[in-house]
């Protein structure tokens, strides 16, 4: 299982977010390895947008867990909230562990 990310010409990974951000103003830095928004139109704009509406925090760069092996399903059945042998793999995902 991996996050994923597309390289750019700097090397920094790109999240499937990536064009969305650059297509509403993000001012992009590099975090990580990744190009991420750091902000859209400044602090106070933004604060008052997700006071008023809602706020999207971009999570597909936060790690990454790597399982494999003969019992890889059955032990993300046990750990995974929603079962696993039903999804389409493969599958980025982030998930909470019970």
């Amino acid at each position: 299982m991996t996050t994923g990310g597309s390289l750019d010409h700097t090397g920094l990974k790109r999240t499937g977010l990536f064009q969305s951000h650059v297509d509403i103003g993000a001012k992009l830095v590099p975090f990580a390895g990744w190009e991420m928004p750091l902000q859209y139109k400044g602090i106070l704009a933004e604060a008052r947008a997700v006071r008023s509406g809602a706020g999207i925090f971009d999570v597909s760069h936060m790690g990454r867990l790597f399982i494999s092996g003969h019992q890889a399903e059955a032990l993300l059945d046990k750990l995974l909230t929603a079962m696993w042998p039903r999804w389409r793999r493969p599958l980025p995902l982030l998930h909470d562990l019970q």
